[in-house]
C-alpha cells in the first residue's frame, strides 16, 4: 500500500511540476484533485503533499481569491473547545506538520526561497501594521500577485493612500469570522458575539461610505473598487444598528417591548423591596428579625427571622443559616407581586431570546456576504499597511513594473536590514533582456549575498505590492517564479553533502525555471573539486539562461568571472574592497578578487603561514591575482580622481551661484537705496506742502479782512510766495530715474511699438498705476494715454524712458478704460480750449490724440486742495466753502474738493445745490472712488 502511494506521489509531483510552469488554473485543479484522493484514503505522506498543494495554490492566487478560497482564520480556544470547527473553512497551511527531509526541501522550493531571504521579517512587519485579523492573516500568507495587473492595482492603492490626507477609518480587528461560521452551523450566538458583529458591520459600512464618497471616489478609485465588495445585508444591518445600549444589553429604544417589560420588572422590584422594608420596621417585627437588612434567596426578597418564629405564619421559608438560628422567610405580602415579577422576567428572557435568535438567523444566512465584506475590508486594510511599510523603510517608492524581465535600481537597499534599523549601503543594480545574467564577485563577507538577496527581495516586494527602497525612477518587473538557492544545505539534509544538496535544489530550480523567472544562486558549484564544480556551474548557468530566466549568482571561480568576456549575455560586477576591508558597495563591470590573503593578513595570521600560502599559489596564479589587484587599484585611483573632479566641478558651480546671488543681492540693495532716496524726497516735499498750507491759511485770513483796508499788495506778495513754494515743491517732488525692476526691460531706440500696446513709465515705477496704451509712436517720441477718474490724458515720452508692461499689468489695463482704444469711434472728438489749457498747466505739448485730456495734477485730491466742513451747519459750511473757492482762483486752481461726509445727506445735498448757483463754479460731481467717493464733492472752477 505504501509503495502504491509513493508511485502516486512521484506521478503527481512530476505532473505538478509541469503544470506549475504552464497553467495556474491546472495547478489548482491538480491540488483540488489531490485533496479529493486524500479524503478517500489518506496516505502516510499526506502531510507533505497537503502542505505542498496549499503552497502551490496560494502562491498563484490574488488577494481576493486567497481570502475567499483559503479562509485562513484564527480559531479561539472557546470555539475549538465548545463549538467545534467549521468544515467549510480550510485550515491555515502552517498547521500541517513539517517533515524534515530532502523531499520537503525540493517540494517546498518556494518556501525555502522566502525563508532564505528572510521574507517573514517583511511579512511580520506588514501584519503588525494591519488593523483587521483577516488582513494580518493575508499579510503572513504567501499572497504573491499572480500577474502584473494585480501588482499595478496594489501599487495604485498605495499611491492613493500616500496622496490622500484622509485617514482611512479602520481601527478594529473585526475578528468575527469564527462567530459567523459558528452561527452558520445552526448554533445560537451570545450577546458579546452579536455586539462584535454589529460593530464590525458598522465599521465596514462606514469604510465603504467613506471611500466611495463623491469627494473621494475619483482620487481613491482603486480603494473604491475594493469597497464595491462590501455588500452588507440590509435587513441584518438595520436590525443590528443601535441594537445595544452602553451596558451591552439589547437596547430598549430599539426594541420597545423590552423596555416595557424591563420597566414593569423594575417597578415591581422597587415596590416589593419597599414593602419588605416597611415590614421590617413595623411594630413587633424588631423582636423577630435577627438583623436589620433585606436579603434575597433564589431571586425572592426574604426577612432574616429567628428560628422560633418560623411557624408564626409570616410567609414561606426559603432557607436557613448554617447555625440554624436564622430562617429566611418571604413575607406573605410580597409572594404574589414576586410571582408577577418572575413571570415578567421570564417573558423578558423569552423576548430577548427571540431577538437574539432572529439576529443569529440573519447572520447565518448572510455568512457569504459578511465574509466577502470582511475580505474587501482586509484588502483596504493591507493596502494601508503596505503604504505604512513603505514609509517605515524610508525613501521607498512605487516602481515601474513591466513584463520584460528588467531590474534597474539606483540606491537599492536591503529591505530586511532597513526594517531592522541596520542602515544598509545602497547599490545600483541592473538586469535586462540584453544582459540576463549577473555574476557577483568579491571577497568573503564583502556583501555579495546581501546584494543577491536585495535583488530577490525587490522582486518579492513587487509581487507583494510593497514599495521598494530605492531612488525614484526604479524599475522592477514582474518575475514568476522567484527561486533562490542561498544557504547551507548540509544542516538540513543530514545524510547528504552540501554539494549534493545544492545539486538537487539546482535540478528542481532548472525544472521550474522559465521565461519570466528570477533565479538567485549563492556560491554556485562550491563544495566539490573546483574544476568539476565550475564546469557544472557554468553548464547550469547557460541552461538557465536558455529557459528565458534572469539569473544572478555569486562566485569565487575565475572561470565564471571571465564569462562576461566570453558570453555577452552576462554582466560581471564586484564588491568593493578598499584599504584592506570591504565597503559593501557593488561595482558593475569590475572583476573582484577574493582577497583571501589580505583578509587573512587583516585577521593577523602568522607571517610564515601567509608567506607559505603565497608560495603554494604558484607563480601564474599569484601573478593573475596581483594583476587583478593592480587593475582594481588603478580603477579605484581613477574613480577617486573622477570623484575629485566632480567635487571641484560642484565647488565651481557653487561659487558661480554664490557670485550670481551676490549680484542679485547688490542689485536689490541698489534699488532699495534709490527708493529710500525717493521717499526722502517725498518727505521733504511734504514739509514744503505744509508751508504751502500755512500760506493758504494766511491768505484765507487776509481774504476775510479784504474789506478792512488796502490789502492788494499783501495778497500779491502772498501769491508770489505761494508760487515760489509751489515751484520748489514741484521740483522736489519730481521722481528721479530709478533702476528698472527685474520684471521690466527698458525699450531700445530701435524697438518697434505698435498702437494699443501697453507700456509703463520706467521713471515712475513706485506708482504701479502708471501704465497706459500707446496712441502714437513717431521716431523716438511716443504718445501714451493714461486714465484717471474716467478721464484721459496723453503725455509724450522718450522711447528709452518706457518699458513694455508685464502680462498681468497689460491684462489689467486692457480690461479697464482702454478696452476699445483702437476701435471705439465715440472716443474721438475735437479738442477744446479747456483741454489744451489743462495740458499746458502740466507743461505738456498739446498733441491731437484720439481723446481730449481733461485732467490735470490739480485734479488729484490733496490736503491743500480739500476743505473739511463736516459737523458744520449748512450756512456756515457755505461761507467756508465760498472763501476757499475764492482763495483758489488767484492760485489758478482748477479743482477743489469738499469733504462733507455722508451723514443724513442734508449737508451734502445743500452744498451741491449751492455749487449749482456759485458764480465761480463751472460744474461739480461726486469724487471718484479713488478720491473718497460720494463723501467728497469734486468742484471744477471757471
Amino acid at each position: 500500500m505504501v509503495l502504491s502511494w509513493l508511485l502516486i506521489d512521484l506521478f503527481l509531483t512530476t505532473v505538478g511540476a509541469f503544470y506549475r510552469t504552464t497553467s495556474p488554473i491546472s495547478t489548482r485543479i491538480l491540488a483540488n484533485g489531490w485533496k479529493t484522493v486524500q479524503r478517500i484514503n489518506p496516505p502516510p505522506l499526506d502531510a507533505v503533499f497537503s502542505r505542498h498543494s496549499v503552497i502551490t495554490t496560494s502562491a498563484s492566487l490574488s488577494d481576493a481569491e486567497l481570502l475567499r478560497a483559503a479562509r485562513i482564520r484564527k480559531n479561539s480556544n472557546r470555539y475549538q473547545k465548545n463549538k467545534g470547527s467549521d468544515d467549510s473553512d480550510t485550515k491555515p497551511a502552517d498547521t500541517a506538520p513539517l517533515p524534515v527531509g530532502l523531499e520537503d526541501i525540493v517540494r517546498n522550493l518556494h518556501e525555502r526561497t522566502w525563508a532564505s531571504m528572510d521574507l517573514h521579517v517583511v511579512q511580520d512587519r506588514l501584519a503588525g501594521l494591519c488593523d483587521t485579523v483577516r488582513a494580518k492573516e493575508l499579510a503572513r500568507s504567501p499572497c504573491l500577485a499572480e500577474n502584473v495587473e494585480e501588482v499595478r492595482r496594489r501599487y495604485k492603492a498605495v499611491e492613493e493612500i500616500w496622496q490622500s490626507a484622509d485617514v482611512i477609518p479602520l481601527n478594529d480587528p473585526m475578528d468575527i469570522a469564527p462567530a459567523v461560521a459558528f452561527a452558520a452551523r445552526g448554533n445560537v450566538l451570545e450577546l458579546p458575539d452579536l455586539r462584535s458583529i454589529a460593530k464590525a458591520l458598522i465599521i465596514l459600512a462606514t469604510l465603504r461610505d467613506f471611500v466611495q464618497a463623491p469627494v473621494r471616489k475619483e482620487r481613491l478609485s482603486q480603494l473604491s473598487q475594493f469597497a464595491e465588495d462590501i455588500d452588507l445585508p440590509f435587513e441584518l444591518v438595520d436590525l443590528l444598528s443601535d441594537a445595544f445600549d452602553q451596558d451591552g444589553r439589547l437596547s430598549g429604544v430599539k426594541f420597545p417591548q423590552l423596555k416595557r417589560l424591563r420597566d414593569e420588572v423594575d417597578r415591581l422590584y422597587g415596590s416589593i423591596k419597599n414593602t419588605v422594608g416597611q415590614l421590617m420596621k413595623s411594630t413587633g417585627m424588631s423582636q423577630m428579625v435577627t438583623d436589620e437588612y433585606i436579603a434575597q434567596r433564589n431571586g425572592r426578597f426574604v426577612l432574616p427571622i429567628k428560628n422560633t418564629y418560623k411557624r408564626a405564619g409570616l410567609g414561606i421559608v426559603h432557607d436557613q443559616s448554617n447555625t440554624g438560628q436564622t430562617v429566611y422567610v418571604e413575607p406573605v405580602q410580597v409572594i404574589e407581586p414576586t410571582n408577577d415579577m418572575k413571570r415578567l422576567e421570564l417573558e423578558l428572557l423569552q423576548e430577548e431570546a427571540r431577538i437574539v435568535g432572529e439576529m443569529t438567523r440573519l447572520v447565518a444566512v448572510s455568512k457569504d456576504q459578511i465574509l466577502r465584506s470582511l475580505d474587501a475590508g482586509a484588502l483596504i486594510d493591507i493596502s494601508v499597511a503596505r503604504a505604512k511599510l513603505g514609509d517605515l523603510m524610508g525613501g521607498a517608492v512605487v516602481p515601474e513594473v513591466g513584463t520584460d524581465g528588467c531590474i534597474s535600481a539606483e540606491d537599492a537597499r536591503h529591505p530586511v536590514l532597513l526594517l531592522r534599523n541596520r542602515n544598509p549601503i545602497g547599490n545600483t543594480l541592473h538586469i535586462d533582456p540584453a544582459k540576463p545574467g549577473l555574476v557577483l564577485t568579491g571577497p568573503n563577507a564583502g556583501g555579495k549575498t546581501i546584494v543577491l538577496k536585495t535583488l530577490g527581495l525587490l522582486a518579492l516586494l513587487v509581487r507583494l505590492g510593497i514599495p521598494v527602497p530605492a531612488r525614484r525612477g526604479v524599475r522592477v518587473d514582474f518575475f514568476s517564479p522567484i527561486l533562490a538557492d542561498i544557504g547551507d544545505m548540509q544542516s538540513v539534509t543530514g545524510d547528504l553533502s552540501t554539494f549534493s544538496g545544492h545539486l538537487l535544489v539546482c535540478r528542481e530550480v532548472l525544472s521550474n525555471a522559465a521565461s519570466g523567472a528570477l533565479v538567485l544562486m549563492d556560491e554556485m558549484g562550491s563544495g566539490t573539486d573546483p574544476a568539476q564544480g565550475v564546469a557544472i556551474a557554468q553548464a547550469l548557468l547557460e541552461a538557465l539562461l536558455e529557459t528565458g530566466a534572469r539569473v544572478a549568482i555569486t562566485t569565487h571561480y575565475l572561470q565564471l568571472k571571465e564569462l562576461a568576456q566570453k558570453d555577452d549575455r552576462f554582466t560581471v560586477g564586484a564588491m568593493e574592497f578598499l584599504n584592506g576591508k570591504p565597503t559593501y558597495r557593488f561595482r558593475e563591470g569590475a572583476i573582484g578578487e577574493s582577497y583571501a590573503l589580505e583578509v587573512a593578513e587583516r585577521l593577523e595570521l602568522p607571517a610564515s603561514v601567509l608567506a607559505r600560502a603565497k608560495g603554494l599559489m604558484g607563480g601564474g596564479a599569484l601573478r593573475v591575482t596581483e594583476l587583478i589587484k593592480e587593475l582594481e587599484d588603478q580603477r579605484d585611483a581613477l574613480q577617486g580622481e573622477m570623484e575629485a573632479a566632480r567635487a571641484r566641478e560642484e565647488e565651481l558651480r557653487a561659487a558661480q551661484e554664490a557670485v550670481e546671488a551676490q549680484k542679485v543681492e547688490l542689485g536689490a540693495r541698489e534699488v532699495e537705496l534709490d527708493k529710500m532716496k525717493y521717499r526722502a524726497k517725498l518727505e521733504t516735499a511734504d514739509a514744503f506742502l505744509a508751508q504751502l498750507q500755512e500760506k493758504e491759511k494766511k491768505l484765507e485770513a487776509m481774504m476775510k479782512d479784504v474789506g478792512l483796508g488796502d490789502t492788494k499788495t499783501s495778497v500779491e506778495e502772498a501769491l508770489k510766495e505761494l508760487a515760489a513754494v509751489k515751484a520748489k515743491v514741484a521740483e522736489e517732488s519730481k521722481p528721479e530715474v530709478v533702476h528698472v525692476p527685474a520684471n521690466l526691460v527698458l525699450l531700445k531706440r530701435d524697438d518697434i511699438l505698435k498702437e494699443g500696446e501697453v507700456v509703463v513709465c520706467a521713471g515712475d515705477q513706485l506708482n504701479s498705476d502708471r501704465a497706459g496704451k500707446v496712441v502714437k509712436a513717431s521716431g523716438q517720441n511716443v504718445d501714451v494715454m493714461f486714465s484717471k477718474g474716467g478721464l484721459d490724458i496723453v503725455i509724450t515720452f522718450k522711447k528709452t524712458d518706457l518699458a513694455r508692461a508685464p502680462s498681468e499689468t497689460a491684462a489689467r489695463v486692457n480690461a479697464g478704460p482702454y478696452a476699445g482704444l483702437a476701435k471705439n469711434k465715440d472716443r474721438k472728438k475735437k479738442w477744446t480750449k479747456a483741454d489744451e489749457r489743462n495740458l499746458k498747466l502740466l507743461g505738456q505739448e498739446v498733441r491731437h490724440a484720439s481723446t481730449p485730456a481733461a485732467i490735470t495734477l490739480n485734479a488729484m485730491r490733496t490736503s491743500f486742495n480739500t476743505i473739511d466742513v463736516r459737523g458744520l451747519r449748512l450756512r456756515d459750511a457755505e461761507a467756508k466753502v465760498d472763501n476757499f473757492i475764492k482763495v483758489g482762483i488767484p492760485q489758478k486752481r482748477k479743482v477743489v474738493y469738499i469733504l462733507h461726509g455722508h451723514g443724513t445727506g442734508q449737508l451734502k445735498e445743500g452744498l451741491r445745490e449751492f455749487m449749482k448757483r456759485h458764480p465761480y463754479v463751472s460744474r461739480h460731481r461726486a469724487a471718484d472712488d479713488s478720491d473718497g467717493g460720494d463723501a467728497f464733492t469734486q468742484v471744477f472752477l471757471k
